[in-house]
């Protein structure tokens, strides 16, 4: 708002006007928050992460439930494998297949990139700091 000095005059607020010097200090201000935080490389080892679990979870499916399929008895994948308790008129389904499954599948993701930290030598760099 604007105040009414002596005399009619108006007092007019001054705010500061946007400047691209201004603009280029707040880019330059996140371009430093970026590197310093390493949010670059958080994204690529996440989006890497999410490859690999796919690529995993595909290899799991297809090739490593179906083999220990042949090996456990009765017929279907490994991720079909259940046990069905009864208990007087009802009953649960447990499937325990699917959740070896995903645990295999856990532990081939985690020794992939176990590996890949290693073989980069990321070890070293994470005790630099």
């Amino acid at each position: 708002m604007d105040k009414v000095l002596k005399g009619g005059k108006r007092a007019v607020s001054k705010v500061a006007p946007i400047t691209s010097k201004t603009i280029n200090d707040q880019v330059g201000g996140f371009g430093e928050f970026i590197r310093e935080y390493g949010i670059v490389g958080l994204a690529i080892g996440f989006v890497f992460g999410a490859q690999v679990k796919s690529v995993v979870d595909v290899f799991t499916v297809n090739i490593v439930n179906p083999l220990v399929g042949l090996i456990l008895p009765g017929t279907g994948s490994l991720n079909q494998k259940s046990l069905t308790v009864h208990v007087f008129s009802k009953q649960a389904v447990f499937g325990w297949g699917l959740f070896l499954s995903t645990l295999i599948s856990f532990f081939i993701v985690a020794i992939i990139i176990y590996m890949t930290f290693k073989t980069l030598k990321l070890d070293k760099l994470a005790k630099k700091k």
